[in-house]
């Protein structure tokens, strides 16, 4: 694998997955596989270097498609730092159903990483009338342990968030000032 990536919690989560599917040796493959063509190497380096940009894009694609809950999360500084870098760090193999978790899988490995952002945006969107009404505390609480409430709708969803067609604009925001990665 790549020296600089060692092992990372996050992996034990996508391994899990993998090894129901296939022998440990393969999964092991596949992962590496995994982090190359989707250049994931970012979320399990030291500092994680791929996650403040990741959750910058995150965190405005909130604030383009779910106004009120971005709203409601900046003002009670509920940042996605605090629930989302464990949905993506894990490809949402934590605290999913595996069987859910396949089936992301399989949109992931076709449509690339704007589907991991999709489906965050969807979790967000599905209970948007709950998160609405509640504080900072349940909040988290609430998102941590959303994946066990999900269901295969949460894929028909994410279809409905163009995240290709704001990433370009927050691309270039990162490129003019690369500083405002916040979390």
């Amino acid at each position: 694998m790549d020296p600089e990536l060692g092992y990372c919690q996050g992996m034990s989560f996508i391994v899990a997955i993998l090894v129901s599917y296939m022998e440990e040796k393969d999964a092991f493959w596949v992962l590496v596989q995994i982090i190359k063509t989707y250049n994931l190497g970012g979320f399990f380096q030291p500092g994680l270097p791929l996650i403040r940009p990741f959750l910058y894009r995150f965190t405005r694609l909130i604030q383009i498609c779910l106004p009120n809950i971005y709203n409601r999360f900046d003002s009670l500084g509920v940042r996605a730092v605090l629930y989302a870098a464990e949905w993506f760090t894990t490809i949402y193999s934590y605290n999913f159903p595996p069987v859910l978790t396949a089936r992301i899988w399989d949109v992931f490995f076709v449509e690339g990483m704007n589907y991991i952002l999709k489906i965050g945006l969807a979790i967000l969107a599905k209970y948007q009338s709950v998160l609405l009404k509640m504080e900072f505390e349940d909040i988290l609480t609430y998102l941590k342990d959303c994946g066990s409430r999900l269901d295969f709708s949460i894929l028909q969803l994410a279809d409905n968030f163009p995240v290709a067609n704001y990433l370009p604009l927050i691309d270039s925001e990162l490129e003019k000032n690369p500083t405002q990665c916040f979390l």
